[in-house]
């Protein structure tokens, strides 16, 4: 798994997405799957090529936050904030970096009143009054 995940990653630097998603298929034909970074390399390839959709499709088996973060900033460059702010409400774990993207992804695309309700919910969590 490690070679293939090094392999994954060095494709998504040299914008080879389409090579990514077959290294992934090897993988699972050899009974192997990416960590969570390879799963990554393979979100933000897929997302960089302005694929938006494929990216959220690597989402279907559950992953982590940092997979889920990767899918989000996919949505934020296909100006899909709606579904970015979807995907973050159900998220079982949100760190500073998801609703960052989110954040900017609202703002970028104007939608004030997301925003507003965002940074609301970032205030509670910060202060301690949501979990």
């Amino acid at each position: 798994g490690i070679i293939f995940n090094a392999v994954i990653s060095a494709c998504e630097k040299g914008d080879r997405w389409r090579s990514c998603l077959g290294l992934v298929l090897r993988m699972q034909s050899l009974q192997q799957a990416p960590d969570y970074i390879g799963w990554t390399s393979v979100i933000n390839a897929v997302a960089a090529a302005g694929r938006w959709r494929l990216a959220l499709q690597q989402l279907a088996a559950p992953r982590g936050v940092t997979e889920q973060n990767a899918a989000l900033a996919a949505c934020a460059r296909g100006t899909r904030w709606a579904l970015g702010l979807q995907l973050v409400q159900q998220m079982e774990v949100k760190d500073a970096l998801s609703y960052q993207t989110v954040v900017a992804s609202c703002t970028l695309s104007g939608c004030w009143i997301s925003t507003l309700r965002l940074l609301v919910a970032l205030e509670n969590i910060a202060t301690g009054a949501l979990t």
